[in-house]
């Protein structure tokens, strides 16, 4: 089952690797409608899987020497139960090599095509890009704080500005210097809500294309540079802008119409005020249908997309955990049943539901989320002592094989719920005193670790459950198979 779990993985690497050929895939797809197309694919493999899974299931608990009592060392069960492990892993992470085929392809398509600079040129031509009239209307311009806050004083008397809810906040001060040395294009009228009529101008862009937000701080720079050239009629240096817009666009296989020239003479036309919006095509459309329509939001996209991809790491550590505890979940849950009994383990199983209603209703009573805690460690500790006592003194053999099951089942949580427990009761505490917080404990070291750690913390516990099963629950299934029967 092993070798055809990874001969499978190695098809469906191929599978991903081949899912593509072009650039565009990478930033412009539809992964919901992607995984729809593929469904068939990923449900046949699927079922093929499983098939297999069953027939290999069926006849390995249908050979099972340890409950014949064929003479078997504690050491082939040891390897016996690595195997089970390695088996459950490379079975249920199937669909990722399919995914990471995809990534590797990813990368090679890409690669070179990314330049920082990109994005910098992106953000730039996109003041003289109006593809989005809302971006470029005066009321959303800000070009100077101080104005805008006075405008909406006009229609909201209650309104609260941003210089005085963030005074002394690094985010609020930068606005207003900002807005304090902001030169104004013309004297704000003073817009009544029912007649206001709204004004679009190349003057006014103030957005950034990763943040669509007036008070993006990274947006500033960006607005003080095309209103210097804008006022400044600097057209050579908004042509050679748009130009290498244009070829970035080329690069990433953007569909377009645009021209640098007519882009040009509309930023200077009538005062550079804007008639109408260009055309931002998205992907499912068949035709550009006018001049200067690009499309502009999957370009935004498409270099930090790449940049995205350069960078990403495939399993992550919250991955690892998941996987971690549904492969160990399914492996002492089948090995449980393989070392011992039907009957004490379908009682062990069963009465593990009843114990965790009682722990619910238990938590319910309690009002101290500590005590809940307590006796679910104490409980842990009880099943592990009652089970190595019950078998050590030979006594009734389906209670002890269901405290063995129970041993493992309750110690698969061990480490995260006990450093949960220190998490909570270290953390800094404050009181409110004269109407303002004081640390009346701060917060200890080991706080600040447990909350940065808890991939080494869930790993530990990993290693703390195969260790316990190797050394501990072995060598009492294998008593516990010698014992008499009741």
């Amino acid at each position: 089952m092993l070798s055809f779990a990874i001969i499978f993985h190695l098809i469906y690497f191929l599978l991903g690797y081949g899912s593509f050929n072009d650039i565009r895939y990478l930033y412009n797809h539809d992964s919901d409608f992607e995984f729809i197309s593929k469904i068939g694919l990923h449900l046949t493999a699927g079922l093929v899987l499983f098939i297999a899974f069953v027939i290999w299931l069926f006849h390995y608990l249908r050979n099972n020497p340890f409950k014949s009592f064929y003479p078997v060392s504690k050491n082939y069960l040891r390897r016996e139960s690595l195997l089970i492990v390695f088996i459950f892993f490379f079975s249920i992470t199937i669909y990722h090599s399919y995914e990471y085929g995809k990534l590797i392809k990813s990368r090679q398509v890409s690669k070179n095509i990314y330049d920082p600079k990109d994005i910098d040129v992106i953000r730039q031509a996109a003041c003289f890009l109006p593809y989005e009239l809302e971006f470029f209307e005066r009321q959303n311009c800000c070009d100077s704080t101080i104005s805008r806050t006075k405008r909406y004083k006009e229609i909201d008397p209650n309104y609260c500005g941003p210089g005085e809810i963030y005074n002394g906040d690094y985010e609020g001060s930068i606005r207003e210097n900002t807005a304090a040395q902001a030169i104004e294009v013309a004297p704000l009228p003073v817009p009544v809500e029912e007649n206001y009529v709204k004004q679009y101008s190349y003057l006014y862009y103030c957005t950034s294309i990763e943040y669509y937000s007036i008070d993006n701080r990274k947006a500033l720079p960006i607005h003080a540079t095309a209103k210097r050239w804008l006022l400044g009629h600097h057209k050579d240096s908004i042509k050679q802008l748009l130009t290498d817009y244009i070829r970035i666009a080329n690069k990433y296989k953007i569909r377009h119409t645009l021209d640098a020239n007519s882009l040009t003479e509309l930023c200077f036309a009538d005062n550079f005020k804007i008639e109408s919006s260009l055309y931002d095509c998205y992907y499912n459309e068949e035709v550009l249908p006018q001049e200067n329509s690009a499309e502009f939001r999957i370009l935004n996209n498409a270099p930090l997309r790449l940049l995205s991809l350069q960078n990403e790491t495939f399993f992550t550590i919250s991955m690892w955990e998941v996987y971690g505890y549904i492969t160990l979940g399914l492996s002492v849950l089948l090995l449980s049943f393989r070392f011992t009994r039907f009957k004490p383990w379908i009682v062990s199983v069963l009465g593990s539901g009843v114990v965790f209603i009682s722990f619910a209703i238990i938590a319910n009573i309690l009002s101290n989320e500590n005590d809940i805690v307590y006796f679910y460690l104490g409980f842990t500790l009880l099943c592990i002592i009652k089970a190595i006592q019950m078998i050590s003194t030979k006594k009734n053999k389906l209670h002890s094989g269901v405290w063995l099951n129970w041993s493992a089942f309750a110690l698969s949580g061990f480490i995260p719920v006990i450093m949960k427990l220190i998490y909570d009761n270290t953390g800094e505490i404050r009181e409110c005193i004269n109407h303002y917080y004081v640390i009346v404990r701060p917060e200890a070291p080991i706080h600040d670790w447990i909350g940065s750690n808890w991939g080494l913390i869930h790993a530990g516990n990993f290693a703390l459950l195969i260790i316990y099963f190797l050394t501990v629950y072995i060598p009492l299934a294998y008593k516990w198979q010698a014992n008499p029967s009741e």
